[in-house]
């Protein structure tokens, strides 16, 4: 199984960055996360709302906090 998921990422890999994000979206609602999940997640949302709203967090554009993750990735490599 693992060979297979490793060879399915490889093809996505392929895909444009578009297409990459609609596979990734409808992998995620083919998940059918537990209402337990969903609570969990809104909990983190709200968390990092109130940490914006706080001060206490500062908002990123999204190219840029793609670019820090890869650097951070890059990293640990």
């Amino acid at each position: 199984m693992a060979a297979s998921v490793s060879f399915l990422l490889q093809e996505a890999l392929q895909l444009s960055a578009d297409m990459r994000i609609d596979l990734a979206e409808q992998l995620m609602e083919s998940a059918a996360p537990t209402a337990e999940a969903i609570s969990e997640q809104m909990d983190i949302v709200r968390t990092r709302m109130n940490n914006v709203e706080r001060g206490l967090s500062r908002l990123v554009e999204a190219d840029t906090a793609h670019q820090m993750v890869r650097e951070a990735l890059a990293a640990k490599a």
